[in-house]
């Protein structure tokens, strides 16, 4: 039996630009290359016929990442509509890793192309739809598939309303739902794993 504990901890700088045309955004960002880094200590425990037998380990992991690019672009035909495109390109697969010990089942991430696409009607002053959809790749491959390239895919839809106060500030409500499945060779009967996430969210935003 394994109990323990990890803590994560990472510092990032981002560099960004943004061009604007008339009824046309365009932007990029890239994300510097940085280290993540993973303490942890966890206690083994052995329990035999005779005894009982408790192991004590602890150490550091680290993963050197790479820089990541963004590209987006936001199109507004009419002033109450905007369309937007975002690409992202993470090469995970040239980090590095420095593990403290030998891990049998460490497997690396490999390299993330994330698209996505996004409306907004804005129905009067104060009120606005939103939705959104996000096709990501996982950065894991499972075991016993034949393209290692990369991961399952993940879908996430997302819907949202905006109501704004002026000068006071906006309340901005959403929801999206994210689905995963992927290939599972220990799971005997269908050979396929789903996960479904639902996420609710309310905010506040005021800019200065």
């Amino acid at each position: 039996q394994e109990k323990g504990t990890s803590d994560f901890s990472s510092f990032g700088i981002e560099i960004g630009l943004q061009y604007h045309f008339e009824n046309l955004s365009l932007g990029a960002r890239i994300s510097l290359p940085k280290i993540l880094k993973r303490k942890w200590n966890y206690e083994l425990s052995e329990q035999t016929a005779a005894s009982l037998s408790k192991n004590s380990l602890s150490g550091e992991d680290r993963f050197e990442i790479p820089a990541i690019y963004e590209f987006g672009l936001v199109f507004r035909p009419k002033e109450s509509f905007a369309f937007s495109l975002n690409y992202r390109y993470a090469p995970y697969s040239k980090g590095t890793y420095k593990l403290a010990r030998p891990d049998s089942a460490f497997r690396p991430w490999v390299d993330q192309h994330s698209y996505a696409f996004g409306a907004r009607y804005q129905i009067n002053e104060m009120f606005s739809l939103m939705a959104g959809y996000r096709w990501q790749p996982s950065v894991f491959v499972p075991d016993g598939v034949a393209y290692t390239e990369h991961g399952p895919e993940k879908t996430i839809v997302s819907f949202g309303a905006r109501l704004s106060f002026g000068s006071l500030g906006s309340i901005i409500v959403a929801s999206n739902l994210q689905s995963l499945k992927y290939h599972d060779t220990y799971f005997s009967n269908t050979n396929y794993a789903t996960e479904k996430v639902q996420n609710y969210s309310i905010g506040y935003v005021y800019q200065f």
